[in-house]
């Protein structure tokens, strides 16, 4: 071989060196570029042919596996992730135009996004998921990507809210800040669970500062809203007022004695006399002594009003059964060993001035009386004497006040019906400037 060929041969074997060397050193470098690093806020698992690579998840640091194509590594986030949900139920408003602006736009259903709340209103909201990728298998068999999951995600959480606030009214969500969030999260991982999907929502959190009735109809629903607010308000002063007058008419017994009234109009209507008569006795017997005769009875009142309802003609199941508790309880009831609430207030003043002025009155017919029967053992002894005493006493009781005197020539008398108007009207002006006098007196009094 002359020196040509010696040369060609020499270089040949060192290029095929160095051939050899990088192939070596390319099958090595290709070996190992199946290392991989996961980030610490990830987890990564193995394809091997789009197949996973037996069960297990590496965590965050260097993992061995085979080089691509042979085998595929996918990172999944393990921490939470958020996903916000701002316009898929959010009116339309390019220009940023503010609620007054918008009061008289009316909605676009194919611009404008809307619920429809279980009182048939309409509402709009801003939400946002938080959600965890839980099992990473399920995610990559049937998810995949970030984006994949976020387009589940939307279309699950939009049929989740849809349920849950069908099943609230407007006012809840609006004025009374009851959000269903934890319905429309229980519909959404309901649907991603049927997805297999492996990802969990955690939490769905309705934007307070983003969720208003339709503007077209927010200043309406405000004064709709006052309106119940001030209804309220009267109803409670109704009711206030309401036991403000029976505390005052009767005291802490104003129930119980009502329900006896009750009781009684209920036997009168049915004709049944001799429980009306039961009832007026205990109730006049309830104001005499000033006091209920037991809880007892009162129970058995109320029973009996249950078992009658509104009905006078035909009687409710278990109506006899109560009428002759009822009836019973009356007849048991002690006059004097009272136990249920006192009877107060008006009814107590008015049945107290009642009994002076019985105890008042029958005094002052004894002593009428008794001075009648003295004036006749008198008269018989004395006849003359004692009628001058009586007409003259008679006369001075008559003649004492305003009097009106009429002369009248001797002869035939005729008084007529009608007085003078002049003389009334005399009348009526004395009596008015004494009560001016008086009224005078009084201020002068109070200012000294």
């Amino acid at each position: 071989m002359d020196a040509a060929q010696q040369s060609l041969a020499d270089a040949l074997r060192v290029s095929f060196t160095v051939l050899k060397f990088v192939m070596v050193l390319l099958v090595v470098v290709y070996v190992f570029s199946g290392i991989f690093r996961v980030d610490e806020q990830n987890r990564a698992v193995r394809l091997r042919f789009g197949e996973l690579v037996g069960q297990a998840e590496y965590g965050p640091g260097w993992h061995f596996g085979l080089p691509f194509p042979l085998e595929e590594v996918i990172q999944v986030p393990r921490n939470t992730q958020t996903y916000r949900i701002d316009k898929t139920f959010w009116y339309d408003n390019p220009d940023n135009r503010t609620p007054e602006q918008l009061a008289f736009q009316p909605i676009d259903p194919i611009k404008d996004g809307f619920l429809i709340t279980g009182d048939t209103n309409i509402v709009h909201v801003q939400f946002e998921l938080s959600y965890i990728i839980e099992d990473i298998q399920l995610y990559i068999e049937n998810v995949g990507t970030l984006e994949k999951a976020e387009e589940l995600l939307h279309t699950a959480a939009q049929r989740g809210m849809l349920h849950a606030v069908a099943s609230v009214s407007v006012d809840a969500i609006v004025n009374q800040g009851r959000y269903p969030t934890q319905e429309a999260l229980s519909k959404t991982q309901q649907v991603l669970d049927a997805l297999r999907t492996g990802i969990t929502v955690q939490q769905v959190l309705i934007d307070r500062e983003n969720q208003s009735m339709p503007p077209a109809v927010r200043n309406a629903y405000v004064e709709v809203t006052n309106a119940q607010a001030d209804k309220a308000t009267a109803i409670e002063s109704a009711r206030q007022e309401y036991d403000r007058v029976l505390n005052d008419t009767a005291g802490a017994a104003h129930d119980e004695l009502y329900r006896l009234i009750l009781a009684y109009d209920d036997a009168l209507q049915r004709g049944d006399d001799d429980l009306a008569g039961l009832i007026q006795a205990e109730i006049s017997e309830a104001f005499k002594q000033q006091q209920i005769a037991s809880s007892e009875l009162d129970e058995k009142v109320a029973q009996y009003l249950d078992a009658a309802g509104d009905k006078t003609e035909e009687q409710s199941p278990g109506f006899d059964t109560a009428r002759t508790g009822l009836v019973e309880a009356l007849q048991e009831a002690d006059p004097e060993g009272r136990t249920g609430p006192r009877v107060s207030g008006e009814a107590s003043s008015t049945i107290s001035d009642a009994l002076a002025f019985q105890t008042t009155s029958v005094e002052q017919a004894l002593q009428r009386l008794k001075n009648f029967n003295s004036y006749i053992e008198q008269y018989r002894e004395h006849p003359l004497l004692i009628t001058h005493e009586l007409w003259h006493a008679s006369r001075e009781r008559v003649l004492t006040g305003m009097v009106e005197t009429i002369y009248t020539p001797t002869g035939q008398l005729r008084i007529l019906d009608t007085r003078d108007p002049d003389v009334v009207q005399e009348i009526a002006a004395f009596q008015m400037q004494l009560r001016q006098e008086q009224a005078q007196r009084e201020a002068d009094e109070q200012r000294r």
